[in-house]
């Protein structure tokens, strides 16, 4: 076959073999209860998986999201007193100020994105450590364990915001002068800065996204 068919739809075709194999030789892996389970499971990597896509769509990367999924976790628990919204607030504007930097590092600074946000990693690794001492925080606030555990409809609530996201992001790349900037920086990044495209405020955007979805 043509390779650029491999490039197109191998992924798809690989998923597909994975499942018609699971289907075929492992017991209830056709069932609903199986089904709610993977889909709980596999929605957090989703969120993320989106903002590195964006990140990735830019020719960069960024291996600094499980520090900011850590750090935003330690901040959690310690403004929940505040309430569900101020908590979840702080966490999504910490995970705002990592991207910030390490677009920031990229575009300004001029680091190769592994270098960049390498040095995010290490460090907002360390920072979640001495906020939570070291230790498990654990969460027994309800609403919280509402986002993981609850459901709309049938349907489990992080799964829900996985797939709206999806759809944002979806929306965000094919219909936006956001999005196809991307695509275009992502093509050939020295062409679009002298076609006049604000090169740097995309990149420090993208990495901003990929930290609030961490």
């Amino acid at each position: 076959r043509d390779p650029a068919w491999y490039q197109e739809y191998g992924v798809y075709a690989a998923v597909a073999v994975v499942l018609l194999f699971n289907a075929l030789f492992t017991e209830h892996f056709m069932t609903a209860d199986n089904l709610r389970t993977q889909l709980v499971q596999v929605a957090p990597i989703v969120i993320v998986a989106l903002g590195m896509a964006l990140v990735i769509g830019t020719e960069g990367i960024d291996l600094s999201v499980g520090s900011t999924m850590a750090l935003a976790a330690a901040l959690l628990p310690l403004y929940l007193g505040y309430g569900l919204v101020p908590a979840l607030l702080i966490a999504l504007l910490a995970g705002a100020v990592v991207g910030a930097i390490n677009g920031t590092l990229v575009s300004l600074v001029g680091l190769q994105p592994i270098v960049a946000t390498l040095a995010l990693f290490v460090g907002g690794r360390g920072l979640a450590l001495v906020m939570a001492d070291g230790q498990l925080k654990q969460i027994v606030n309800p609403d919280i364990l509402a986002l993981g555990t609850g459901s709309f409809l049938g349907v489990p609530t992080v799964v829900l915001i996985a797939g709206v996201l999806a759809l944002a992001v979806a929306f965000l790349v094919q219909r936006t002068t956001f999005g196809r900037q991307i695509v275009a920086i992502g093509g050939n990044r020295s062409a679009s800065a002298l076609s006049g495209l604000p090169v740097k405020r995309v990149l420090i955007g993208v990495y901003i996204l990929c930290g609030v979805m961490a």
